[in-house]
């Protein structure tokens, strides 16, 4: 089981050190190597405190990078899905890939077209064909009928199973790449 200490582990800093870090050090370490000039009390624009601004800033990434890299080794602070497979994989768990959600549709006629079950008359019938795209009433939710759906009879409910998403076709190649049409 995850503690709450592992879940917070993704803010830890194995280097600890970042620009506002790494910047008065690097002002101490010139002080104490050259007395002639002291870059604490020199002008922005001198080439020198640009310079050091660009090692304490070079620092700090190259510290982030440890950092994110170390994190990326355990599964609490795994924030890629190429670092999160690859830990799955070592502990001999094969992590699935994404699934889109499934649900079952009902469908029913309320219209005058269609006899009702009790009756005698044949029934006529409406169908919805599979691929059939299916959204709410804001058109925020997307899915598609995987088969077809018969509805025979007058207020009677029929139902069809659908998956989250939109249809699109692909076709395959001679080398058999999947080419989305």
């Amino acid at each position: 089981m995850i503690t709450d200490s592992e879940l917070r582990i993704n803010n830890e800093s194995y280097t600890n050190k970042d620009f506002y870090d790494i910047y008065p050090e690097l002002l101490d370490i010139v002080a104490k190597i050259s007395p002639m000039w002291n870059p604490s009390q020199s002008n922005e624009s001198d080439p020198g405190v640009i310079l050091l601004k660009l090692l304490a800033f070079v620092a700090d990434k190259t510290n982030y990078n440890v950092d994110k890299n170390t994190l990326e080794r355990f599964m609490p602070s795994a924030t890629q899905e190429d670092s999160m497979r690859e830990l799955c994989a070592r502990m001999g768990y094969d992590m699935k890939y994404y699934q889109s959600a499934t649900t079952t549709v009902s469908f029913a006629w309320g219209g005058t077209e269609l006899t009702t079950e009790d009756s005698d008359d044949s029934p006529s019938q409406i169908t919805i064909p599979a691929h059939t795209i299916l959204t709410d009433d804001t058109e925020s939710v997307s899915f598609v009928l995987l088969s077809d759906v018969y509805i025979t009879y007058r207020n009677v409910a029929y139902s069809g199973e659908a998956i989250e998403g939109t249809y699109c076709e692909v076709e395959t190649d001679d080398d058999n790449i999947v080419k989305i049409t």
